[in-house]
């Protein structure tokens, strides 16, 4: 009689360790939300642990599908993660490293179908030079997954080319403007119309 309702307490109990033991959903995660919409969450840990690098991830809303991304606030030997942009499926973000004098920055496409990156593109393309460092100065996304930004080359005092990019979704990326000094600027995304700025003209086009 004892071992019987020993059973019959273990098989109640199963469904609550289980419960216990599963991940929690998207909305659930502990973490500071960077950016969300209706079908991700783009969090970062609220703390350092032991001095650590504060991971930033990206969930799918009502799921437990989870991926980390990189870092919030150190980008020397990590991945650090800004310029974060989402519309619809599609994530668009900005992933640094940096050495000792000089750093780079790709621009990073997440689609929540595939639940992955699906580009990683340098965010200036042109030639470097040495201790330069290749910057992001504006990133756009549509809900269709076509990505626009706006590349630089620090080499010094905030000065150095400039360079728009679009890449429609599964596309080659394009560079469709360039200026010298860093006088690309006020990128602006209206439905699938872009807007920027070359020095004092204002210039648009449809991606």
């Amino acid at each position: 009689m004892l071992a019987f309702a020993a059973a019959v307490l273990a098989f109640v109990a199963l469904p609550q360790a289980r419960a216990a033991t599963r991940k929690p959903t998207c909305q659930a995660r502990a973490g500071t939300t960077i950016a969300a919409n209706g079908r991700l969450r783009v969090f970062r840990a609220t703390k350092k642990v032991q001095g650590r690098p504060r991971p930033v991830s990206v969930c799918a809303v009502g799921s437990r599908r989870v991926a980390k991304l990189g870092v919030w606030d150190e980008c020397f030997d990590n991945d650090e993660i800004g310029s974060v942009t989402l519309a619809g499926r599609f994530l668009a973000y900005a992933d640094t490293s940096c050495g000792l004098n000089s750093g780079d920055t790709s621009v990073r496409v997440f689609d929540a179908a595939a639940f992955k990156a699906r580009f990683t593109g340098l965010a200036f393309t042109g030639p470097a030079t040495a201790g330069s460092s290749r910057e992001l100065a504006g990133l756009v996304i549509t809900d269709t997954g076509a990505v626009a930004w706006i590349g630089t080359l620090n080499i010094g005092n905030g000065t150095g080319p400039a360079e728009l990019h679009v890449r429609p979704f599964g596309g080659a990326d394009t560079v469709i403007d360039r200026a010298p000094d860093h006088t690309l600027s006020d990128l602006a995304l209206v439905g699938k119309r872009l807007y920027w700025m070359h020095g004092d003209q204002a210039r648009t086009q449809t991606i």
